[in-house]
């Protein structure tokens, strides 16, 4: 192997000392490089809520999601989000277990992404009228993902757009 390499090298003499240092420096660039095997990052695993952020429309600004707020994917095409929207008030009688579930939502399916839109297919909802055939498709918009933050995005047909905020937790 290496004679044939030096027999190739009778020819490197003619070229200019340009185009041999060019040639030099692609070679050891080459062979220092690392390779590209690090996968992009992945919308697969569990990520908790923390901002849900409004632009436009009357009430435009951030908001810290201090209720838990669960969307799982999962390598098979399946998701889960589970979330609260407001905090349940204390007490064990019907009518507080009742009123801490009318605050609840959980819904899952399958999903898809098409390039940045994120496809949702809802099977399963705790509000029955989200499984009615006219409501099970709904598509966000995948604005951000790193190995640890979360970033989509919906807009209304009044140009509101929200922007759902998560960080990886497993």
């Amino acid at each position: 192997m290496h004679s044939r390499i030096f027999s190739h090298l009778k020819y490197f003499h003619k070229p200019s000392m340009t185009l041999k240092a060019v040639v030099c420096s692609f070679i050891v660039t080459c062979l220092t490089m690392p390779s590209i095997s690090a996968a992009e990052p992945s919308i697969v695993g569990v990520w908790l809520g923390t901002q849900v952020e409004v632009v436009g429309g009357d009430n435009a600004g951030i908001t810290q999601v201090t209720n838990p707020r669960f969307l799982m994917y999962t390598a098979g095409g399946h998701y889960m989000l589970n979330f609260e929207l407001r905090d349940r008030e204390p007490g064990n009688s019907d009518r507080a277990i009742a009123d801490a579930n009318r605050g609840y939502s959980s819904w899952g399916g399958t999903y898809m992404l098409d390039g940045t839109d994120i496809i949702y297919i809802r099977r399963i909802s705790n509000n029955p009228t989200l499984m009615l055939p006219e409501n099970q498709r709904a598509v966000r918009q995948l604005r951000a993902v790193t190995d640890t933050m979360l970033e989509t995005y919906t807009t209304n047909d009044e140009g509101v757009t929200t922007i759902f905020r998560y960080r990886r937790i497993e």
